[in-house]
C-alpha cells in the first residue's frame, strides 16, 4: 500500500496556506506536467520580495547515472543572485525517508541534505 504524503506550507503567523502534494508525477519526474509545490509557493510569497525560485542544480553521477547535488553551481547560482551584504532567505524541505528506500539511498540524500545546509551556512 502507497502512503501519501503532503508537503505543507506554513507563513510567518504559523498559519497554514498549502497542503497538497510536490508535483503530478513524482515516480517519473521527466513526466511532470505541474509543480503544484512550486505553483503555492509563489503564491503565497507574491506580495513579498521574491526574486526568484531555482530548481536545484544536479549532475549525473556513477555507471548508473544517478542524479546528485552539484555543489560549485548552487554555490554560483546563489552568489550570482545576491549583492554583498544582502539578507536573504534560502528554503530548504526538510524531508524523511520513504518505505522501501535503501539504506545507500538514504545516506545519499541525508548527504545532499547536510551540503546544502553547509553551502548556506557558508555564505557571507
Amino acid at each position: 500500500m502507497m502512503k501519501k504524503t503532503f508537503t505543507n506550507i506554513i507563513n510567518s503567523l504559523r498559519k497554514l496556506e498549502y497542503r497538497g502534494r510536490l508535483d503530478d508525477n513524482w515516480q517519473e519526474p521527466h513526466k511532470v506536467t505541474r509543480e503544484e509545490l512550486k505553483m503555492a509557493i509563489e503564491a503565497v510569497l507574491e506580495n513579498n520580495k521574491v526574486l526568484n525560485i531555482f530548481d536545484m542544480p544536479v549532475m549525473s553521477e556513477g555507471k548508473k547515472n544517478k542524479r546528485q547535488l552539484n555543489s560549485a553551481l548552487l554555490v554560483s547560482l546563489i552568489n550570482e543572485n545576491i549583492e554583498k551584504g544582502e539578507e536573504i532567505t534560502v528554503v530548504v524541505e526538510q524531508v524523511n525517508a520513504m518505505p522501501g528506500q535503501g539504506v545507500t539511498s538514504m545516506f545519499n540524500f541525508g548527504q545532499t541534505f547536510g551540503a546544502i545546509k553547509g553551502i548556506c551556512a557558508a555564505l557571507d
